[in-house]
C-alpha cells in the first residue's frame, strides 16, 4: 500500500502548505546565489530566470510542477528524491557560508584565535578585538562589523558597524545604525539610533527614543526626548511646531514627534 504522503495528488505530507514553505526557502537561496555570485540554476530554474520572472512567479511554478497529479507512484517517489536531495544540497551550502564560533580571544583583529572575518557567537575577550558577531564581548577595545548583537561592554571604546544590543563603555562609537542601549561619556552613531543613550555627551543622525545627558545632538529626530542640559535638534522651529516639536535648542529639554 503506498504511503500516505505518497498517494496521487497528495505526495507530500498530505498539504501543499510545508511543501510551499521550503520550496519558498529554497528558491531564495537560489535568488541569493544568482544575483551575489552570478551562478544559474540548471533547468526549470534556469528557464525562468532568463525569461525575467520574478521569484515568486519561479517559486509559484516550481511549487505547481511539483504537485501536479502524477500518473505512477514511481514519478512520485522521483519528485520526492529529486526534491529532497535538492534541499539538502542547498542547506549544506547554506551552513558552510555562515562559518561561525562560539569563542574568541583576542590581542589585536590580527593576533586572534580566529580570523577577524568570523563570525562569533558566544563571547569574545578582548585586549582589542574585531569580529562580526552575536555575542558578549568584554575586554578595552571591542570592534564589531557587519550586523553585530549583543553585549559590549568595553574599558574604552566599542566601535561597530551596525549594533542591535548593549554598548557600555567610556566611548561608544556605531558607522551605521544602532539599536539598543548606549551607555558612557560619549556617545556617537553616525547613522540612526533607536532606543535608550545615557552619557555626557550624545550624538546621532537620526534620533527616535529617549535621550539623558548633559550635551545632547540629533541632526534630525522623530519621536524622540532629548533631556539636559543642552539639548539641540536643528530641523525643529522656534516654537512653531508646537506641541510636535519644542525648538532647535532648548536647556532641560527638548523634543520632536
Amino acid at each position: 500500500m503506498m504511503p500516505f504522503f505518497l498517494t496521487r495528488g497528495s505526495w507530500f505530507w498530505g498539504s501543499g502548505e510545508i511543501l510551499h514553505k521550503l520550496v519558498t526557502l529554497l528558491f531564495i537561496r537560489i535568488d541569493k546565489l544568482v544575483m551575489e555570485e552570478d551562478i544559474y540554476p540548471k533547468g526549470i530554474c534556469r528557464s525562468l530566470i532568463e525569461k525575467g520572472l520574478h521569484k515568486d512567479q519561479y517559486i509559484t511554478s516550481i511549487f505547481e510542477a511539483l504537485t501536479r497529479n502524477s500518473n505512477t507512484k514511481e514519478s512520485d517517489m522521483k519528485k520526492l528524491f529529486f526534491f529532497v536531495c535538492v534541499v539538502a544540497v542547498m542547506a549544506f551550502t547554506g551552513m558552510a557560508m555562515a562559518e561561525s564560533e562560539p569563542f574568541q580571544l583576542s590581542l589585536t583583529p590580527d593576533v586572534a584565535v580566529h580570523d577577524k572575518s568570523t563570525r562569533i557567537e558566544g563571547a569574545t575577550l578582548n585586549i582589542w578585538g574585531e569580529n562580526p558577531q552575536s555575542a558578549l564581548a568584554l575586554g578595552f577595545v571591542n570592534g564589531s562589523t557587519g550586523d553585530s548583537t549583543g553585549l559590549s561592554w568595553g574599558f574604552l571604546i566599542n566601535y561597530a558597524d551596525s549594533y542591535k544590543g548593549v554598548q557600555w563603555a567610556p566611548v561608544n562609537y556605531t558607522k551605521f545604525n544602532f539599536t539598543g542601549w548606549q551607555s558612557g561619556i560619549v556617545n556617537y552613531t553616525e547613522g540612526a539610533t533607536k532606543g535608550l543613550q545615557t552619557g555626557l555627551v550624545n550624538y546621532a543622525g537620526y534620533l527616535t527614543g529617549l535621550r539623558l545627558g548633559f550635551v545632547n545632538y540629533a541632526e534630525r529626530a522623530t519621536s524622540a526626548v532629548q533631556i539636559g542640559l543642552i539639548n539641540i535638534i536643528p530641523e525643529n522651529e522656534w516654537f512653531t511646531g508646537l506641541p510636535e516639536a519644542l525648538a532647535p535648542g532648548m536647556v532641560i529639554v527638548n523634543w520632536r514627534f
